[in-house]
């Protein structure tokens, strides 16, 4: 299973919650993880950059 939140912008960031944090939580094999980043770029940047980071932690995580 696999959940995103954040705030991508180009609004609603603020000095705690900037635009560019994203929330990500795993459970994977009975485990829940979850992951805080903060990426830099547009919108459209963070949306896929948020992306290619789920991806590319489920293939590892999955040994894939």
């Amino acid at each position: 299973c696999v959940s995103v939140t954040g705030i991508a912008g180009p609004g609603g960031g603020s000095f705690e919650k900037p635009v560019g944090l994203v929330y990500t939580g795993f459970y994977i094999n009975n485990n829940v993880v979850v992951e805080k980043n903060i990426f830099q770029g547009t919108r459209q940047e963070i949306r896929l950059t948020t992306v290619n980071f789920v991806i590319d932690y489920l293939l590892e995580k999955l040994g894939i």
